[in-house]
């Protein structure tokens, strides 16, 4: 879908970095000859296991020292977006979560949910929080917020 949205702005990258080894690389770059781009960029894959640089079309991965600070830097960027995509999951399972429980308050609309969703991370940041204070950060009424509190504390 970014691929997508990249080339009706003409803006694509000039790398493709792929988790994984020959078979990632393969489907990735099958999916880029269906939209068409394979020949505009260039994809290349890092296996975690050894380390390995997968080339399409190239028989052998490229295997670089440990000390080589191109393979450091695509390993933080294979790292960095793990970590992303961990914590984004992270995040939409507690905010699920959270919908849920917050869904059976009567008066509660879903645009009241986000508002709380931006002022606090976890149901018990809302039950404990001051309620004049999440009343104002939220622009939900006091005594709707006393009324959540009150909830979530039973």
């Amino acid at each position: 879908r970014r691929l997508q949205e990249s080339i009706v702005k003409k803006d694509l990258p000039d790398l493709l970095l792929i988790d994984g080894g020959r078979a990632q690389l393969n489907f990735a770059y099958s999916s880029l000859l269906r939209l068409g781009i394979a020949d505009q960029l260039d994809c290349v894959s890092l296996a975690k296991r050894d380390e390995d640089l997968y080339i399409y079309n190239q028989e052998e991965p490229i295997k670089l020292p440990k000390s080589h600070s191109g393979l450091q830097l695509l390993q933080q960027v294979r790292d960095e977006s793990h970590r992303f995509a961990l914590s984004f999951q992270r995040l939409k399972r507690s905010k699920s979560a959270l919908t849920s429980v917050l869904q059976q308050i009567p008066g509660l609309s879903k645009e009241r949910i986000k508002a709380l969703y931006e002022q606090c991370n976890s149901l018990e940041e809302i039950a404990t929080k001051e309620a004049s204070l999440l009343s104002k950060e939220t622009l939900i009424p006091l005594k709707l917020i006393k009324d959540i509190q009150l909830f979530l504390s039973t």
